[in-house]
């Protein structure tokens, strides 16, 4: 429900290929070529109106295939004072994004289930049930002629997302990183004595001043947001950020431009 109220709100539009092909939506007039048009081409009331012959171009719309991935490790299940944890976040925000794909005539899909895909509410649902299983979110090879939206904090290990993009790159095919982290991660405002402890409870740091590890720590963080959109220019895909103090349809807006 939140997914559809926030994809309610982003302004509806065609897909801004500017191509040329057998679509409904008029593009431009250009000069009739006798050796490519017939005669029925040609579109009179334009021509009408100078000595030359034109004849109508419409923009090309071919459906594309959406597919997302929304990681579940356990960091992303921490929650803020006052906000929903990351994990909500990005599963609210691909879902949006999926909402608007279909809305669009595109085939949409979760990568954990490449040889599900579909169009309308039975894929939409589908997809929701994938998104609210906390499950291991498994990562399929990317669909051929597909666009992938990959949804994390990408601060565990890299590895597997590093392969899937270079991999997925190799192979022509275009996607968007989307990170999601919480304000105390881009802020490190801890002072004094400090115990970190992951979600799982599995592993604690105990800092006497927590803010003399605090340049450290920024530096580490840096380095990795570094890392990610060095991944993003190798391969050519979008990155886009997301706060979880921040409106979700702000970054909803950015996704839909890509």
């Amino acid at each position: 429900l939140h997914a559809k109220s926030l994809a309610r709100q982003v302004i509806m539009g065609e897909h801004g290929r500017r191509d040329t092909g057998a679509g409904e939506e008029f593009w431009q007039y250009r000069p009739y070529e006798t050796y490519l048009d017939g005669m029925n081409a040609i579109d009179w009331r334009r021509s009408a109106k100078s000595d030359d012959l034109f004849v109508r171009q419409y923009e090309h719309k071919v459906s594309q295939t959406l597919m997302i991935w929304v990681d579940h490790a356990d960091r992303m299940q921490s929650v803020p004072a006052r906000d929903q944890s990351k994990s909500y976040h990005a599963a609210v925000v691909a879902m949006a994004t999926t909402i608007l794909a279909d809305h669009m005539g595109e085939k949409i899909g979760h990568l954990s289930e490449p040889d599900k895909l579909g169009r309308g509410e039975s894929a939409l649902a589908r997809i929701a049930s994938r998104l609210s299983d906390q499950g291991d979110a498994v990562l399929h090879p990317s669909v051929p002629k597909s666009v992938t939206l990959l949804v994390s904090d990408f601060l565990g290990d890299m590895n597997e997302i590093t392969n899937f993009v270079a991999q997925a790159s190799d192979a022509g095919q275009y996607g968007v990183l989307l990170q999601v982290t919480e304000p105390r991660e881009h802020a490190f405002p801890f002072k004094g004595r400090t115990v970190f402890q992951d979600i799982s409870g599995r592993q604690t740091h105990k800092a006497e001043v927590a803010q003399d590890i605090r340049q450290a720590y920024l530096a580490r963080f840096a380095e990795r947001r570094d890392q990610l959109v060095d991944i993003a220019r190798r391969a050519q895909w979008g990155l886009v950020d997301h706060v979880t103090s921040d409106p979700m349809l702000g970054c909803l807006q950015k996704l839909h431009v890509y």
